[in-house]
């Protein structure tokens, strides 16, 4: 999708975003690092196109490119790269921006060894499904709804012993309450939420009271495929704010920013500058503290 990034003239709110797919923009625009939120959740997007769609990759020399393309761009850019606790405080104390890298469906972790690598470099969420089922857990878009595998439970372990998140967005019910019921830290990046959702990628009221449970945090989607229904950026506004209301302590911004196919998106919020005056009204716990009060916890 080739959409034009406008730059901010002026950037006063701090926003922390559960998801952004930046890859594509990253490469082929000529981003201006001062256009980001103050923290910014960025995807290794590893599905790779297949006969009239996509499949996840389980190419891992294509996750470490795309891990490397992020920190290149940090570097160059004065972004820093969000590992520990004392980095989000940096952020937040200064003038610079953050990235938390996560990578989005681990088909490419054969074992605790990739795992573990894949740590050193600086990943610090696991979404462990894209739209496709893997050898770790069943996603929402599979009839076959196995949840997390024997190897699955091993790899989320493994994942919160490192002091690292799982991320259960895209991934199906029976994913969700496996993972819930391991009782390690997760969050679900980039969702809608419904009182029964028809979109099995959304999560009703019922999962909403389990993340409420655990103290967890959800990031609600700037999109129609969210609202499930074609909408307006006036009426899209007005439902997360109820969202809001009705989950004050555990819900934050999950934009999927560059991410959403063109029926998808909602007019008025697809880049930085609009989504930050449609959310200038919005409180301070759902704009960042939610999320960031989240890692502050969980990070090493």
């Amino acid at each position: 999708m080739n959409r034009p990034l406008k730059a901010l003239k002026q950037k006063s709110a701090i926003l922390f975003d559960l998801h952004q797919d930046l890859l594509h923009p990253l490469i082929f625009k000529d981003l201006n690092p001062e256009d980001f939120f103050k923290f910014n959740v960025v995807s290794i997007f590893t599905p790779s196109p297949w006969k009239d769609g996509f499949v996840e990759t389980s190419d891992i020399s294509r996750v470490l490119r795309t891990i490397e393309t992020y920190r290149e761009f940090a570097e160059k850019n004065g972004i820093i790269i969000i590992e520990k606790k004392k980095d989000l405080k940096r952020v937040l104390n200064s003038k610079k921006k953050g990235f938390i890298l996560e990578i989005e469906g681990c088909a490419s972790i054969k074992d605790k060894y990739i795992l573990k690598s894949f740590i050193n470099l600086g990943i610090r969420i696991f979404t462990l499904t894209w739209n496709n089922s893997n050898h770790i857990a069943s996603s929402f878009n599979d009839k076959n709804d196995y949840g997390l595998t024997d190897f699955g439970k091993e790899i989320v372990l493994k994942i919160a012993e490192q002091k690292c998140i799982v991320d259960l967005a895209h991934v199906s019910r029976k994913t969700f309450y496996d993972v819930y019921n391991l009782k390690v830290p997760f969050i679900v990046s980039h969702t809608g939420i419904l009182r029964n959702p028809k979109n099995k990628r959304n999560l009703s009221y019922r999962e909403m009271e389990k993340i409420r449970e655990r103290k967890s945090i959800a990031g609600v989607g700037l999109g129609n495929l969210f609202l499930e229904r074609i909408t307006n950026k006036e009426e899209a506004i007005k439902r997360v704010k109820k969202l809001v209301e009705k989950y004050p302590g555990n819900l934050a911004l999950g934009s999927d920013l560059f991410g959403l196919s063109d029926r998808h998106i909602i007019k008025g919020l697809y880049n930085y500058e609009e989504i930050e005056n449609a959310l200038k009204n919005f409180p301070d716990s759902f704009l960042y503290l939610n999320a960031f009060k989240f890692f502050e916890k969980n990070l090493p």
